[in-house]
């Protein structure tokens, strides 16, 4: 567990190994390790976390063929929009679950020649329409967004060791 204030301190200040690096090299440098850390203390994460989650379960019980036809994109193999069943555990599709993929930063990433030649890497984003999901489209990238910067800022000080 390791404190987003931390994170916010130049990663290149010191030679000398500090509480955060050690914790880091636990996380990600050994052969034993998880390659798991959390980040506790992320400025807006809770908020924005309480006011998107809810909208997923309202998201899941929209009409099946709203979610199949107008949120599901096949062409990208699922991997923007709704999804449900696509994915399998073992050599049976997974339907205990849905999910919702989307880039938080940008809605068509990529030049539109990347988005054809690789589809797959490059999906633009499905939202649902407003009036059935007041709010989600904002909120979802609001989550993403807080949840990226946290990540850039513990990537700068993974690289720096």
């Amino acid at each position: 567990m390791i404190e987003y204030t931390a994170l916010l301190e130049d990663p290149g200040k010191s030679d000398a190994p500090n509480e955060l690096q050690e914790k880091l090299i636990a996380a990600f440098g050994t052969d034993k390790s998880l390659g798991i850390v959390a980040i506790r203390g992320v400025p807006r994460f809770l908020d924005a976390r309480t006011t998107f989650l809810p909208m997923a379960h309202r998201l899941a019980h929209l009409p099946h063929d709203y979610l199949e036809n107008e949120l599901g994109d096949p062409k990208t193999l699922y991997n923007a929009g709704w999804s449900h069943g696509k994915e399998k555990l073992g050599d049976k599709p997974d339907t205990a679950k849905g999910s919702f993929y989307f880039n938080p930063l940008a809605d068509t990433p990529g030049s539109p020649e990347l988005r054809d030649q690789f589809p797959l890497a490059y999906p633009c984003n499905v939202w649902p329409d407003d009036e059935k999901m007041p709010g989600f489209e904002a909120n979802a990238k609001d989550l993403g967004s807080i949840m990226h910067k946290a990540v850039v800022r513990l990537s700068l000080h993974i690289d720096a060791l």
